[in-house]
């Protein structure tokens, strides 16, 4: 049952996943197969206690811990928050700077447009984009 687990984990395959089709039929075949041949393998007798386990629990309630979810919550909230700061200080100047460029860029080539075109300065051209071509 380890292997199983271990080849369904693993990054290696027999064929690599980004293999069109045939790098997630490997999974589709192999996966099921070993864990039929890990159920095949449990005694009869351990799976019928087991099975009669997990009936009584269904039975009875399905257990349920708050404080495992509550922390489960925190540490996904914990993680996400690292990412945006991880983020922020990789990328976080880069962008606001190609934002601003950008934005420069657009009012320049307005402006140049409002300056070289008199249809265009009847047109929703004002003074200031004038002003700043000049």
């Amino acid at each position: 049952m380890a292997g199983i687990v271990a080849y369904a984990l693993s990054p290696i395959d027999l064929i690599p996943d980004f293999v069109p089709v045939l790098g997630y039929l490997d999974d589709l075949i192999l996966i099921p197969l070993g864990i039929t041949l890990a159920i095949r393998m449990v005694p009869d007798s351990v799976l019928a206690e087991c099975r009669a386990r997990a009936q009584k629990t269904i039975q009875n309630g399905m257990p349920v811990s708050r404080v495992a979810g509550a922390a489960i919550i925190v540490i996904w909230l914990l993680l996400a928050a690292l990412c945006t700061v991880w983020v922020y200080k990789a990328f976080g100047n880069h962008i606001g700077s190609a934002t601003h460029s950008a934005i420069k860029s657009d009012v320049s080539k307005a402006a140049s447009l409002c300056f070289w075109s008199p249809i265009m300065a009847n047109v929703g051209c004002n003074e200031e984009l004038r002003g700043q071509h000049e």
